[in-house]
């Protein structure tokens, strides 16, 4: 079976680039948007968590525009509060849903020590999980549960890691006792990337032993680079965890469209990478 390193990335995916002069450009907004972000971290302070929530929904709508890649969301648009369970198949994922829907990212601890994203995160009222414990799996559920009963969604990705394409691994149930908790719908979210014409990419995938710069810089470089994110029908709160977060998998994997050939071998199982 292949791995899902950088052999996966190599795949002949027939992405164009652009130009130098776009790639400058690209690079001294993303520079630009990270500086903004900083500030937008002051700013928040001053604001309810409210608005500090929507500081960051326009912040992150910022940065991933100014990667030069474009993000469609399609499908479940509920009214009320959901547990989003989405597949993850790059560093912008939690970006690009928070710009494309209202939610309370799921994260780790670390980012609240980051130097530019941390005070934003926050102040918006981020959760932050310590992983490897079950005191914090615990305090994972209970900070989920109450975001749900208070009206907010919540978006959680929980392969854990970072996948080369979807559907990636299986999905983690601790997150789903929060909506059998809370009463709350669970909505599976199918990403992916495509390239101009529809075709399936791995290009924007971080893969955790090379340096976040350089899929940045993948993503900078590809011309007409698309993030798909579809919302899938909701699924009512009944029953185990374990089957629900089953359930949200599959309806991932069934959304998700064809893989490159050199990456086939990953549909689904894919070995765990990045953080």
């Amino acid at each position: 079976m292949n791995r899902c390193d950088e052999a996966c990335l190599a795949t002949d995916d027939g992405a164009a680039r652009v130009g130098r002069l776009r790639r400058a450009w690209r690079t001294a907004a993303v520079g630009a948007a990270i500086a903004l972000c900083w500030v937008f971290g002051v700013l928040s302070a001053a604001c309810s968590r409210g608005g500090a929530r929507r500081l960051l929904r326009w912040w992150t709508a910022l940065y991933t525009r100014a990667t030069g890649a474009r993000f469609t969301a399609t499908g479940e648009r509920r009214p009320g509060a959901a547990l989003l369970l989405a597949n993850h198949v790059s560093s912008l994922d939690a970006m690009a849903v928070l710009a494309t829907r209202p939610a309370v990212a799921v994260a780790r601890r670390e980012l609240a020590d980051h130097p530019f994203l941390g005070r934003l995160s926050r102040n918006a009222g981020t959760i932050f999980v310590d992983q490897g414990s079950l005191a914090g799996v615990r305090a994972l559920v209970e900070a989920i549960t109450a975001e749900l009963r208070s009206g907010n969604s919540v978006v959680v990705f929980p392969e854990g890691r970072v996948r080369c394409l979807p559907p990636g691994g299986d999905f983690r149930p601790s997150a789903v006792q929060a909506a059998l908790d809370a009463g709350a719908p669970v909505v599976p979210v199918a990403l992916w990337w495509e390239l101009p014409g529809g075709r399936v990419t791995p290009r924007a995938t971080w893969i955790g032993t090379e340096p976040l710069a350089r899929s940045l810089r993948r993503i900078t470089e590809a011309r007409g680079l698309v993030m798909r994110i579809a919302a899938l029908d909701a699924l009512e709160p009944r029953g185990g965890r374990t089957e629900l977060a089953r359930r949200a998998h599959r309806a991932v994997a069934d959304a998700a469209p064809p893989v490159p050939g050199t990456c086939a071998a990953h549909r689904t199982g894919l070995q765990e990478v990045g953080p």
